[in-house]
Parts: structure tokens; sequence; C-alpha cells
């Protein structure tokens, strides 16, 4: 009998996330990385947004490797961190699971500010619907469907908190999503 799929915990799943956002943070110091002080302060936000010490390692060589590194390529390298880290955190999960997990990262912050702004629910599904309609597969439809449900459940952001808000919520989706069995699963 196959031992029980873990469920990777929200820390877990942060340090992954952060991983995937590091191109994001990184840009203004792509150029600063020719030296060892712009390196140290790409580790310094590394460490500083939560990325796991063996990831940081990984990261490092990256940065250390490409001379002509540009926006594309740090996102290159972002999305197979993610996969390392998710692959190491929810081995039970297929890697096209996990890049549709980390892809969604893409996706999630901007469906989430539907609840974050007090859209009602039915707007913000007829607004997405209208976006959605003939830029994305039925596939994305589904999935950003499914991201504006679980961006409804529970309790919404209190006044003040929608950054820590979202960031919780992002947390719960990509553990969700790594636990999905398929590809058209939905978290």
């Amino acid at each position: 009998m196959p031992a029980p799929a873990r469920t990777a915990s929200l820390a877990d799943v942060a340090a992954c996330v952060a991983l995937r956002a590091l191109p994001v943070h990184s840009l203004d110091l792509l150029e600063a990385r020719q030296t060892e002080e712009g390196r140290q302060a790409l580790m310094t936000l590394a460490q500083a947004e939560g990325v796991a010490a063996e990831d940081q390692a990984w990261w490092r060589e990256q940065l250390a490797q490409a001379e002509d590194a540009d926006g594309d390529q740090l996102r290159r390298w972002a999305e197979q961190g993610f996969e390392r880290c998710a692959a190491r955190i929810a081995p039970q999960s297929r890697p096209e699971q996990r890049a549709l997990c980390g892809s969604d990262l893409d996706t999630l912050p901007v469906i989430l500010l539907y609840r974050a702004d007090g859209v009602a629910l039915p707007e913000a599904q007829r607004d997405l619907r209208e976006g959605t309609a003939a830029a994305a597969d039925g596939i994305e439809a589904a999935r950003a469907e499914a991201m504006l449900r679980f961006s409804y459940e529970g309790a919404g952001p209190r006044k003040g908190a929608a950054g820590a808000w979202m960031r919780e919520r992002q947390l719960r989706w990509v553990a969700r999503c790594l636990q999905a069995r398929g590809m058209e699963s939905r978290p």
C-alpha cells in the first residue's frame, strides 16, 4: 500500500511562492549581480522573502552562471526553482500539476483583487467571464473561475489587511493545487 500523500504546510508553500516571486523583486538588482556586493544583495532578498536555504544556493548558482541574464531568464529560473521546491514539498504531485500551480500565481493575485476590492461575486463572475472569453482556453477559464470561487470562500480581508489576506489565500491555493490529481483538477 502506498504511503499517504504528504500535505505541504503553508510555511513550505511560502518558500516555493517566494522563490517564484524573486524575479519581480530582483529586476532592479539584476545589474548589481555582477559584483559580490550585488550578489549578496540578491541573496539577502531571497532570505528576506523566505526562500529555503537549498533554493537560495541554487538561485546563487543561476545568478553566477549567466552574464547576460534578463527578466525573461530570471522568470525561467523562478519557474524552475518553483518546480524544484514544489517537487520537494509535494513529491506525489505531477510535474504538469506543479507547473499549473506555479502559473496560477500569475493570475491569482488579480482575481483575489475582486474580493479585496469588495466586488460582489456575481459582478466579479460576469467581469471574469467577459475578460477570459477571448483570451483563455477552456482549462484556463475553468481554473480562473475556480480561483474566483476560492477567493470568495470564508471571510474577506479586514480593512487595511488586504495584502496579508491575499498572500495567505495564495499560499492556501498553491497548497490545495499541489494536492490536486490532474491538470484539469481544481484545488
